[in-house]
């Protein structure tokens, strides 16, 4: 599956912007205020906005955080995806 790249909020890019610096799922947790319980549904929505939901754990974490980066050079560019 091909990851989308919408327009994240800014809760999901702060989110890939950790899962980028390599942020354990606790440091994730405890920067958004979260009960650590609660961070794996912040995840599967972040990963279903990406298009990401049909593949193992560790996979999306790192096509969620590529395809966030290939977006942002794409709005660099003055493309379409100037809404990240």
């Amino acid at each position: 599956m091909t990851p989308r790249s919408p327009g994240l909020a800014a809760r999901d890019r702060e989110i890939v912007t950790l899962m980028a610096v390599g942020a354990s799922d606790r440091a994730i947790a405890r920067s958004l205020d979260l009960a650590p319980d609660a961070l794996p549904a912040v995840l599967d929505a972040l990963f279903r906005k990406l298009g990401l939901q049909d593949e193992p754990a560790h996979t999306r974490r790192v096509r969620a955080i590529l395809s966030w980066m290939e977006a942002r050079e794409v709005s660099r560019a003055g493309g379409p995806a100037e809404a990240l």
